[in-house]
């Protein structure tokens, strides 16, 4: 039943910040610039956006193979692009991550490794925002007007590289404490998995490298979506201007308030893109149009649940056990 209220906490959330979206704008201006899409430079950006895909399968099966899980790289594209479909276009009330922790946690790895793994994944995409804001911050602060939200990004970009630099060294430390005071160890031992898999993202030499770059190439593919958006309706964007305001929009969107984001998306849109000069309507066009590309590859991620073994009703179901903690000899 919470499950449930929450699905309709969001969805309400959701056309209510529509609503709100659309009553600051012209919708016959939003209509208009839709219709002026270039539909060569519509087709790269749906490129650039499924670029992505293979990228992110590859950074958590490496993500897994360090923890020594050697998953092939068709399960983890396959469970990543089925987690992506019940982000993008399921309003159920389990998340695209809690799936992609099911699926793998039922070829035999454990409970504990599959939440791990999927969480350092997560961490490791917020973490690079965080990291890439630092250095762009020259470059976004001197096209925010507002001296408010200036001051604020910039508090909550270094805030969150300081907290990155503190938490990922001790996080390991701390989780093993804990178990090892409290009695109910079981209940700790997915996060204290997440924990000892988190030096991935920081200290294992050039696979921490490879990893921050394929985390650095996802960034990239959404703000080339986003440009490439913007040229086919004939709104030239300053790339790295772009990039640098597309990070905050990406760590806010990660705030799960809303249905895929819709919404949210279109608000935060209309004022990152305002510091570039572009109009309400545009700008919602654009935010409309990101959407839609993204739930394109949710319904890629519909071909991919279909040729998957996986019998679609056991992801909606409440009872039953979970995976063991069991770990299979790999």
């Amino acid at each position: 039943m919470a499950g449930y209220l929450k699905t309709g906490l969001k969805i309400c959330v959701t056309l209510g910040l529509l609503a709100w979206v659309f009553s600051l704008v012209d919708r016959e201006a939003v209509l208009a610039q839709l219709a002026r899409i270039d539909p060569v430079l519509g087709v790269s950006a749906v490129l650039a956006q499924c670029a992505q895909f293979p990228i992110g399968a590859w950074r958590w099966r490496m993500i897994l193979a360090k923890d020594g899980v050697a998953m092939p790289f068709r399960d983890a594209f396959s469970f990543l692009m089925i987690g992506l479909l019940f982000n993008q276009v399921l309003p159920s009330t389990i998340g695209g991550d809690g799936v992609r922790v099911w699926l793998s946690a039922r070829t035999g790895i454990g409970w504990s490794r599959a939440f791990g793994a999927v969480a350092v994944d997560r961490a490791a995409a917020i973490f690079m925002i965080l990291v890439l804001s630092v250095p762009l911050l020259p470059v976004l602060t001197p096209i925010i007007d507002n001296a408010v939200a200036r001051t604020s990004l910039t508090v909550l970009v270094l805030l969150g590289a300081a907290a990155v630099a503190v938490v990922l060294p001790l996080a390991p430390v701390v989780m093993g404490r804990l178990v090892a005071r409290l009695p109910e160890r079981r209940i700790l031992r997915p996060l204290l998995a997440a924990a000892g898999q988190s030096a991935i993202l920081w200290r294992r030499g050039s696979t921490t490298a490879v990893l921050s770059l394929c985390s650095v190439l996802i960034l990239t593919s959404h703000v080339a979506t986003v440009w490439l958006i913007a040229l086919s309706m004939g709104v030239a964007l300053d790339p790295l201007r772009l990039f640098a305001l597309i990070l905050p929009v990406m760590l806010l969107l990660a705030v799960p308030i809303s249905i895929a984001g819709w919404g949210l998306r279109e608000g935060l849109m209309v004022t990152a893109l305002g510091f570039l000069d572009v109009n309400p309507s545009a700008a919602v066009a654009i935010s409309l149009l990101w959407g839609g590309v993204t739930l394109f590859g949710g319904l890629l991620g519909g071909i991919a649940l279909l040729l998957d073994r996986t019998d679609p009703a056991t992801l909606f179901r409440s009872t039953g056990s979970p995976p063991p903690d069991e770990e299979r000899p790999l």
